[in-house]
């Protein structure tokens, strides 16, 4: 804002404490000013405006440009006028909140019309899971006239009491929430991240695979996308592959189930080329290191893939595949690289549950990991009985990021983590 008229009228004497960013009530007529008037510039030209009434400051900057805090006292002073210069203030943060919330407005309407119900569920939790590569957040509660304070964890998601609900008659559910996970700062990930979340009781995986596709092309619509350069169509029907698929057409032919020890899978990697791989470690980390590595680069371009039925042992809270349990009804989404989301037909078996829970929780101790309890409520909910069901956990920061061709989560976040 510029105020160059020394001889202002009294309404208008504050012109020059005002700093921009600050935010004050106006009244007056819009027209053609004539020499001397006050001037209202904006980035593509000049507004101009007659002042006829004085008002109050609504939000003081009490920070000068020099750094220096000034207290209080502009509390009290009545100003005639704030000119918020638009073009320096953050558009494309703007163009982002506006984005989210359109996003998450569409995505309520749509389960909405599906029959799905809202539903909240603990951010705190007693247990966090037991996946070997999700660590959580902990935190002590000291209420309750506790003698010693008890541990409590951010959960990673809400699905052990998504499914709790399910097991009490509902069908259809849905949540939009915060989750939280210790562990990797990236491009594509946040230790706070916000998740869309659901499950159809009475359905397998495809038919939440089919909901993951409509929700995606709603948000991100049918017209081509740009991500880093691939160009992905949206109106393609999305492409299934089967993991054991994507393993042998992106790792020159490895057939990763039938190499199903960590030597095998060792041997027939640097045997193709592919290694060297890590030193130590079990055969799920050489899963993991070729997944990212060789496979998910590869994966969503010309069009999104839908990668399907992972491995058993990489998939503890999915059901397994009837005509072939050596794989678990397990399904995650790629564009271009990126994962949006991961899903699977429920495992609902109480006991099975609990032994591969288990089995998790002795692979953290041998790999040093915290070591987290058991999810007893999740479990005894299971024992009442849950009807078999389909659910998915979907990333709605990345999706955004799609959306809006961003390059980093970063760039959508109302406010990232600081560095």
């Amino acid at each position: 804002m510029t105020a160059p008229y020394p001889k202002a009228p009294p309404n208008r004497r504050l012109i020059n404490t005002l700093t921009e960013g600050e935010e004050a009530t106006i009244a007056g007529r819009l027209r053609a000013a004539p020499q001397g008037r006050l001037h209202l510039r904006d980035a593509s030209g000049e507004l101009k405006l007659l002042l006829t009434e004085p008002h109050g400051l609504l939000a003081r900057d009490l920070v000068s440009a020099t750094g220096h805090r000034e207290g209080d006292a502009f509390a009290a002073r009545e100003v005639a006028l704030l000119v918020r210069h638009t073009a320096q203030l953050a558009p494309a943060q703007r163009r982002h909140v506006r984005a989210r919330a359109r996003m998450n407005a569409q995505l309520r309407a749509w389960f909405s019309d599906q029959d799905f119900i809202e539903v909240e569920t603990p951010n705190l939790v007693t247990s966090p899971g037991t996946d070997v590569y999700l660590e959580a957040f902990s935190t002590r509660f000291s209420g309750m006239g506790q003698v010693r304070p008890r541990e409590l964890y951010l959960h990673t998601s809400p699905e052990f009491a998504m499914k709790e609900l399910l097991t009490e008659g509902h069908e259809r559910i849905v949540q939009l929430c915060k989750v939280y996970r210790d562990g990797e700062w990236t491009r594509t990930h946040n230790p706070e991240f916000t998740m869309a979340e659901w499950y159809r009781a009475f359905a397998d995986y495809k038919a939440v695979m089919a909901d993951v596709e409509a929700v995606v092309r709603l948000v991100l619509g049918e017209a081509p996308i740009e991500v880093e350069g691939r160009q992905v169509r949206m109106d393609a029907p999305f492409e299934v592959l089967t993991v054991q698929e994507a393993f042998m057409r992106c790792c020159a032919g490895l057939d990763v189930l039938e190499a199903n020890t960590a030597e095998a899978l060792r041997g027939e990697a640097e045997a193709r080329g592919l290694g060297p791989l890590a030193a130590g470690g079990g055969w799920d980390d050489l899963f993991h290191e070729l997944l990212v590595t060789w496979v998910e680069p590869q994966l969503g371009a010309p069009t999104p893939t839908f990668l399907v039925d992972y491995p058993a042992p990489l998939a503890v809270l999915s059901r397994r595949r009837d005509d072939d349990p050596r794989v678990a009804e397990r399904f995650e989404l790629y564009i271009a690289g990126v994962e949006l989301c991961n899903g699977f037909t429920e495992l609902n078996d109480p006991v099975e549950q609990r032994a591969r829970f288990a089995e998790e929780r002795a692979r953290r101790a041998e790999m040093g990991l915290p070591a987290y309890p058991m999810p007893e409520r999740f479990l005894a909910a299971l024992e009442r009985g849950m009807p078999p069901s389909g659910g998915v956990a979907l990333g709605l920061d990345r999706l955004l990021m799609l959306a809006l061709g961003a390059e980093s989560l970063s760039d959508v976040l109302i406010r990232a983590l600081d560095a």
